[in-house]
Order: C-alpha cells, then structure tokens, then sequence
C-alpha cells in the first residue's frame, strides 16, 4: 500500500479581483531586498485596506484552511503588499517568518514566476541516485496568471524568477484557534 508521508498542503484557486482593493501609491514602491524589486512592502505597515477587502480575503482563506486538521478558526491578515516586476525583476530564496500562512495574488501578471522549492531539496539531492526524484521533485512551479492566488505555508521557501512582467499582491496570515 503506497502512502505519501510529510505532504505539504496548498491551495490554488481563481479570485474575483474587483473585490480585491489594495491602495497603494506610487511612492509607497520602493526598491526592496537583495534584487531591489519594486514593493511596497515597507508602507504597507501604515496601510489602510478597505473592509470589504479584509473580508473577502478572509473569507477565500478561512474556505481553504477549513479543509485543513488543524482546526482554525480565526484568522488575521497581518500585511499585505503589491510587489511590481519589470521583465529583469526576480526575489531570491526566502520564507516568510513570524507568521503562519503566506498568499501571493497574480493581479496583472500574464504568468506567474514563483518556484517553491522542497524542504527536504538537500536530502533528496545527496541521496537519490540520479541527484534529482520524477518522485520526490526539487521544485515546484504553479502555472498562474492573473486573478489567481496560491496560499501556502509560510516557511515554505520560494523564490522569483526573471521574466515578469506585472504586479502580484502578497501578504502574510497568522492563524487562530479556540
């Protein structure tokens, strides 16, 4: 009997991006990180998102991370920011600390270029004969375009590739239970 251990759930799924409003300023994009990708990531600490936003969002997240054991109930939005690439644009490895779950949104990207990369990458590579696993991959590459979202647990590495064009809105949750 075969048994997938140590999954790593995600979600993928369609969103109505009429009722997504993040208002961000042309000064609130600043180079950020190591690739200095325009975000306004910085600003949006000070960041007023509308109400029905808030709930939306909440609304589409709790959905998913109720199919979930872990029984979350509760949930916050601690962040939420719009990244815009230019063609030569990337981000490097990174995970998202201090929080639970993490989202990106393709709002106007004609395809996304966001590549998670296994946990587990150094293990499966000095370990399987081949330095690579058809069954246990290295990488994971989600084939997004706008009005898209993928939801995924923050401490799941990810990292940008080169040739985007567009902006994706991204955003940190932190998750309660009772």
């Amino acid at each position: 009997m075969r048994k997938d251990i140590f999954a790593v759930p995600i979600f993928e799924f369609e969103v109505d991006l009429k009722f997504i409003n993040i208002p961000v300023k042309d000064e609130d994009f600043r180079p950020t990180w190591e690739s200095r990708v325009h975000s306004s990531f910085v600003a949006s600490r000070n960041a007023k998102i509308p109400k029905p936003t808030l709930h939306y969002l909440s609304q589409k997240i709790l959905e998913c991370l109720r199919t979930l054991k872990d029984p979350v109930t509760k949930i916050s939005l601690d962040g939420i920011w719009k990244n815009k690439y230019d063609v030569n644009d990337f981000q490097g490895y990174h995970t998202h600390s201090n929080t639970t779950w993490s989202f990106i949104i393709y709002e106007d990207v004609e395809e996304g270029k966001t590549q998670f990369i296994n946990p587990s990458m150094s293990d499966i590579q000095n370990h399987s004969p081949l330095g690579r696993s058809d069954d246990m991959p290295l990488v994971y590459m989600p084939k997004l375009k706008s009005g898209w979202m993928i939801l995924f647990p923050s401490w799941l590495p990810h990292q940008v590739l080169s040739g985007n064009s567009g902006t994706t809105i991204s955003g940190n949750i932190t998750c309660y239970v009772d």
